[in-house]
């Protein structure tokens, strides 16, 4: 059993639900995990669930959700993290602060990035400033859940003796060592920080590679692929793309192979994702996905599905708004190329659309596909 990641052309913006393999390989069942605990009324979720990652007997499913109706704790639409216990039913809120501390909910999104083989410890990454008192900044930061203890802490952060504080830039794409337990797979504490994902922690099939950035060299033109002299280089080692973006922007890397390059500024980011396996139509799975994201996010305004002009790529490009505080503007760019399909998201608040709109043309083409 595998818990891959589940996609029809990018799995950037999902529209699955969370159908695990926790099915018994004997009889053949298929459980629906993103659903309620029976004690709740089992309902399903009521927003887009994805990213399933499973324990290594495929009791305890973890996976994100942008769901509001999965956990009493849990009343926003921000993306959290999920565990699904498939003996008892029962559903957990991950990205929450630890019960001693009130067990309140992360205020803002939260990505899951690996799970111990046994189910108990999950790592995930989050921009809520909720979640510790040693966190008091949007930065993302990496923690660890201990499902056990229901204890929360913060991985990166100083060591006790240079004072224990928390970043002061962006942290992600956490792991776990074969011990389980965020150390170095020997039973070490969890606030000395991650290790990789084991063999046994079944994690997305193309885990998000270490950004490589350099200077890039003078450009004249504005050619496809040309970037100007004063930005950094990200390239992918996995499928080879390479991409420019300002200097004093932020690299995130997510869940799986997608990677947002972030404005500090003003939030507005451009998002990577990538998938080997390409549907044959971007238009009409823009059109698939904007439907089942339209129901989870409220205030999606949609302006337009439709083929792009994107060099000479089969490409299409979904462009909407959505949410009220502040309102955001999105524009989604889907394309083939080389047997890879590809995603170039670019959001930002509607009140910086206008002026960026030179900025995401040099992004669109400083890209070069692998």
């Amino acid at each position: 059993m595998t818990g891959t990641r589940q996609a029809t052309f990018l799995a950037l913006i999902a529209s699955l639900l969370v159908a695990s393999p926790a099915a018994d390989a004997a009889t053949g069942d298929t459980e629906l995990i993103s659903v309620q605990a029976p004690s709740a009324g089992a309902l399903g979720a009521d927003g887009v669930s994805f990213d399933p990652v499973l324990s290594a007997d495929g009791r305890y499913v973890a996976f994100e959700s942008n769901a509001a109706n999965l956990s009493g704790e849990d009343n926003d639409a921000f993306r959290d993290v999920f565990l699904r216990d498939t003996q008892t039913g029962t559903m957990t809120l991950v990205s929450r602060r630890s019960a001693a501390e009130g067990g309140t909910g992360g205020n803002e999104v939260s990505e899951l990035n690996a799970m111990s083989a046994d189910g108990r410890y999950i790592a995930f990454s989050s921009d809520a400033d909720n979640l510790s008192a040693a966190d008091d900044n949007a930065h993302f930061n990496v923690f660890v859940r201990d499902t056990l203890t229901a204890t929360t802490i913060l991985v990166s952060r100083q060591s006790a003796g240079d004072g224990g504080d928390g970043g002061d830039g962006g942290s992600g794409n956490g792991g776990l060592g074969s011990g389980g337990d965020g150390g170095d797979g020997g039973g070490g504490d969890p606030n000395a920080g991650g290790g990789t994902a084991t063999a046994t922690t079944l994690a997305p099939t193309t885990a998000a590679q270490e950004p490589t950035a350099t200077t890039a060299a003078p450009s004249t033109t504005l050619a496809d692929g040309a970037i100007p002299a004063d930005w950094r280089v990200y390239r992918s080692e996995a499928a080879g793309y390479t991409v420019g973006y300002p200097r004093d922007w932020q690299v995130r890397p997510g869940t799986g192979p997608r990677i947002d390059f972030v404005n500090p500024k003003t939030g507005a980011y451009l998002r990577v994702d990538w998938t080997a396996t390409p549907g044959d139509d971007p238009t009409a799975d823009w059109r698939r996905q904007a439907q089942s994201f339209a129901r989870s996010h409220p205030g999606y305004q949609e302006i337009g599905i439709a083929p792009a002009d994107y060099r000479d790529y089969d490409a299409a490009l979904w462009e909407f708004r959505y949410g009220n505080n502040p309102r955001l503007h999105v524009a989604n760019l889907g394309f083939v190329t080389g047997g890879k399909g590809y995603a170039l998201l670019y959001q930002a608040p509607e009140s910086e659309w206008a002026k960026d709109q030179a900025l995401l043309r040099q992004l669109k083409r400083s890209f070069r596909p692998g």
